[in-house]
């Protein structure tokens, strides 16, 4: 596994997080024409896009999960909780590196002496995009065949703002297998919940053998279903399909109600929830 990269200062938080707040976007096809996916769409699309870059940016692959030897820098500050488990402590507000944005509270790593379990859990963290996560992410190896099951709780609600009210939940279980093509494939089942005052809107995520393969940014292959669902689970309205079998990195097939869009991800910014909930 890689050096640990939680301190780099490279880390990109989710979309979401640092995306214009307009929620109608123009996006390019493959043949350069622009057109508007539609507001729902565009949820949905957002909802997949902010989970997978939590994968992105936290797994095994990318992480040992190990305190730096020898810490430079005075932010964050790291604790040692005890054996397998330290903290990354931002404060009230410190910048990990120069012209870094300012980051707070806290994040906990914990991981057993194998490396096969580990877990990590936000507390008030604010990477500086305006936003606060909180919960954890936790991955478990099985040893016979590679594979990582995964069970993930974050919320994220506004650092500051009208919206404060406003939450975001990102669950999903499943499982995480590094493949061949110095990438790794995901399956399993998301929710990602909104909820404004007293509007709630859900989204079931689920991942089919999405891949992703060293020299590209984004999915490679397999498919992302997303249904929304009314407060007692059933299905509300048509399952938009985001298709990544298209042969070029970073443009994928969104279908939904019998129409079909060529979106590139390089030009996508995911439409903020708290923006999109109230009106859906």
């Amino acid at each position: 596994m890689q050096k640990h990269r939680i301190l780099s200062g490279a880390l990109v938080w989710l979309p979401v997080t640092v995306a214009s707040l307009s929620v109608l976007v123009a996006l390019s096809g493959c043949g350069g024409a622009s057109f508007s996916l539609p507001e729902t769409q565009q949820q949905h699309l957002g909802g997949v896009v902010g989970m997978s870059n939590l994968f992105n940016q936290f797994n095994p692959d990318n992480d040992n999960l190990n305190p730096p030897s020898n810490q430079q820098q005075n932010c964050p500050q790291v604790n040692t909780i005890s054996a397998g488990i330290y903290e990354l402590d931002y404060g009230n507000g410190c910048q990990p590196y120069p012209g870094a944005p300012t980051h707070s509270g806290k994040i906990i790593i914990a991981q057993d002496p194998t490396g096969a379990n580990f877990e990590i859990n936000f507390q008030n963290f604010n990477g500086g995009g305006g936003f606060v996560l909180n919960g954890s992410i936790a991955y478990s190896l099985n040893p016979t065949n590679g594979t990582y099951t995964i069970s993930m709780n974050i919320t994220q609600t506004p650092a500051s703002g009208t919206l404060q009210t406003c939450s975001v939940q990102f669950q999903f279980n499943g499982t995480y297998t590094p493949n061949n093509n110095g990438g790794y494939t995901l399956n399993g089942q998301g929710m990602q919940t909104t909820t404004v005052g007293n509007n709630s809107i859900s989204y079931q995520i689920t991942y089919n053998n999405v891949s992703t393969s060293s020299g590209c940014n984004y999915p490679t292959s397999g498919t992302t279903t997303v249904q929304q669902l009314v407060p007692t689970g059933a299905p509300l309205g048509p399952a938009t399909t985001i298709n990544y079998n298209t042969g070029q990195c970073g443009i994928v097939q969104v279908s939904s109600g019998g129409n079909t869009f060529t979106v590139n991800l390089a030009n996508f910014n995911a439409p903020n929830p708290c923006q999109g909930a109230p009106r859906i």
